[in-house]
């Protein structure tokens, strides 16, 4: 069955992604609602199980360990879900998860003709293996390996991506700071053209605060994505007895400014977390919950 042009121009854009930035977009949207709520940073929240999608060096925090489910409803009716587990074997940290995207159903048409043939859908997967061990009392590395396979149609694709990150976490306390590149590698061709993958790297900072009635937490990163430049994440989180978190968060950078906000709950070891992701220029709204439960520390890194 032959398309027209502009059904195969549709292919060509979604598998890129342009409206979104890049292809295979679940890569660049993160999985868990905490690190949404906090302006998408990720690459210095050590001691958080739920952040080792986006740095695996995360992974190598002292045992912490646990699972997590997500749902992200995006716009457009791009719905995602997330499921991982982490855990350690000795010193090294291990993770696994498994990212499924639907991006929806769009009308198929052969001819120019207003009335469409019918409608097709396109999703995303990606299956991540994850590794990470402590370099030193201060120094913690990791690596991500995922599978990749997206369908648009009749059309369909794989591909093999990786990440790596290091975070530097003083055994004193005060900052943290984490270093992640995320999404190198490639795909096979969609129809007739390549999946460019959402390469970024960030440079993270994220500082422990003592508050009045509980703790605090203040984390920025400089991000750049390889088609869209430099953005600036910056969040800031106030949790209450460790039941209760609050968190409010910007992501900026080449005229966009996105807020983010977000509530968590926590009840021993098992927490919910929500986010609210607005995008600029009125495009729509995104929401994030996640559900996850702590083995060997709670979901924020204390000990239990």
């Amino acid at each position: 069955m032959h398309t027209t042009t502009g059904f195969r121009l549709l292919l060509i854009l979604l598998a890129a992604g342009r409206a979104f930035g890049q292809g295979f977009l679940s890569l660049d949207l993160g999985v868990d609602a905490r690190s949404g709520a906090l302006g998408m940073t990720s690459a210095a929240l050590a001691g958080s199980h739920t952040a080792w999608f986006a740095n695996p060096a995360v992974l190598a925090s002292g045992g912490t360990g646990g699972g997590m489910l997500t749902h992200h409803r995006w716009i457009q009716g791009v719905t995602g879900t997330f499921l991982g587990f982490s855990g350690s074997a000795g010193v090294n940290g291990l993770g696994v998860g498994i990212l499924y995207t639907d991006l929806g159903t769009m009308e198929h048409r052969l001819t120019p003709d207003p009335a469409p043939q019918g409608t097709f859908s396109a999703s995303e997967l990606a299956v991540s293996f994850s590794w990470a061990r402590p370099l030193s009392a201060s120094l913690q590395a990791g690596v991500t390996l995922k599978v990749l396979y997206n369908k648009i149609f009749i059309y369909e694709t794989g591909g093999i991506a990786a990440d790596a990150g290091v975070i530097w976490r003083p055994a004193s306390g005060g900052p943290v700071v984490g270093l992640s590149v995320n999404n190198l590698g490639r795909t096979g061709k969609l129809d007739r053209e390549r999946i460019d993958l959402p390469l970024s790297g960030s440079l993270g900072l994220s500082l422990p605060l003592a508050l009045p009635g509980g703790r605090g937490l203040a984390a920025a990163d400089a991000v750049y994505y390889r088609e869209r430049g430099w953005y600036l994440h910056c969040g800031a989180e106030y949790s209450l007895d460790d039941l209760l978190f609050l968190r409010l968060g910007v992501r900026a950078g080449e005229g966009e400014y996105d807020p983010t906000a977000g509530i968590g709950m926590r009840v021993d070891r098992y927490q919910i977390d929500y986010a609210y992701m607005p995008l600029h220029a009125g495009l729509g709204e995104s929401h994030k919950v996640t559900l996850c439960f702590a083995v060997g520390k709670d979901s924020q890194g204390s000990e239990k």
